[in-house]
């Protein structure tokens, strides 16, 4: 089974722009990074390893990306951006 099967279903439906196309090289990224550095730290509000856990694998931390490893890490503001 193509592992975007699910993916291109759930675009399909929504009829987004931005489909998703098999042929190219794309990976889930967390927006929330799976590990808190100091900077992400201090970007939260409240208690930063409560929300941590509460939201780092939930389906809306997700997205699909050609740029995973220019992401990595940075500040969501720059995620955002990209």
């Amino acid at each position: 089974m193509n592992p975007f099967f699910l993916d291109r279903l759930l675009e399909e439906s929504f009829g987004h722009k931005e489909t998703v196309d098999p042929s190219k090289w794309i990976t889930i990224e967390h927006m929330l990074p799976q590990t808190l550095s100091e900077e992400r730290i201090k970007e939260l509000t409240g208690d930063a390893n409560a929300i941590h856990e509460a939201l780092v694998d939930t389906f809306g931390n997700l997205t699909l990306t050609g740029y995973n490893s220019e992401l990595g890490n940075m500040a969501f503001s720059d995620k955002k951006a990209k």
